[in-house]
């Protein structure tokens, strides 16, 4: 089996309704760091991505397309999967591994079961949410870090906290056991 490049502990959701330069975001991002394209409903979704891959691929970060397995071969991308589409996606998952081995797959779990179905699955990590209160999630209750760090603590494997993450917030999880963090917001503020 290939060996995958090591998991990312910081990743940047890309929403354009919160965060307009996402190309500003993504170069100020570290080399190493995960984009995770979601903006479902851009119009122009396919064009960003062409993009988004570009810039990834100069500045080394990894991408992956959520909830498109065609785009996200045709860029030789990972795959995001949300929790809903996980079941129908993972059929696509070795189409995604032909087209780039190195390719990372992920899910996003909003209860243990969730967690343990993206184990199931074969997913590389799954992003935890929300963990904190958030501008995307407002209609749902924060898990807060005591919550998930026992879903953390019984996952087979790597789980990455989302929703209301900050420096602050990353500091506050930081006995949890996640292996990393994403972000929206927070890295645009990082840019003003």
């Amino acid at each position: 089996m290939l060996r995958h490049p090591p998991l990312p502990t910081q990743f940047f959701f890309s929403d354009r309704q919160r965060v307009a330069d996402w190309a500003g975001v993504c170069l100020a991002l570290p080399r190493g760091a995960g984009v995770v394209l979601r903006d479902y409903h851009a119009s122009n979704r396919a064009a960003m991505a062409a993009d988004m891959a570009q810039l990834c691929r100069d500045k080394g970060l990894a991408l992956l397309i959520a909830g498109d397995p065609e785009l996200a071969v045709r860029h030789k991308a990972g795959l995001h999967c949300p929790e809903m589409l996980m079941p129908r996606l993972r059929r696509s998952f070795a189409k995604i591994r032909a087209a780039n081995p190195a390719a990372l797959i992920t899910g996003a779990a909003h209860s243990p079961r969730a967690i343990h179905a993206a184990a199931h699955a074969g997913l590389d990590a799954v992003f935890v949410s929300p963990v904190f209160a958030t501008l995307s999630g407002l209609d749902k209750r924060p898990l807060g870090p005591v919550k998930t760090a026992h879903w953390t603590t019984n996952a087979r494997l790597p789980v990455l906290a989302l929703g209301g993450m900050s420096m602050q917030a990353v500091r506050r999880l930081q006995h949890a056991g996640h292996h990393g963090y994403a972000a929206i917001g927070d890295w645009q503020a990082k840019l003003s």
